[in-house]
């Protein structure tokens, strides 16, 4: 398939207590589809498990990574 060589980085903003405030394309795959599918993905997983302590919640707020179904 397709995207089988296909990769983004997603930056996703959350909640305290794991919710999903925000989700962008920070370096597109080239494939728009494929993009709005990762989006999806992170809103769909919504809430993201994160720790309840506030100090510890706090490097869980903003937050980028790499999507790449190879992995």
């Amino acid at each position: 398939a397709k995207w089988k060589t296909l990769s983004c980085t997603v930056r996703v903003r959350l909640l305290p207590g794991g919710g999903v405030l925000d989700v962008r394309i920070v370096r597109s795959s080239g494939d728009e589809t494929f993009d709005r599918s990762v989006e999806r993905a992170v809103f769909a997983a919504d809430p993201l498990p994160v720790p309840e302590e506030p100090h510890l919640f706090e490097p869980f707020r903003e937050f980028s990574f790499e999507f790449d179904p190879n992995r």
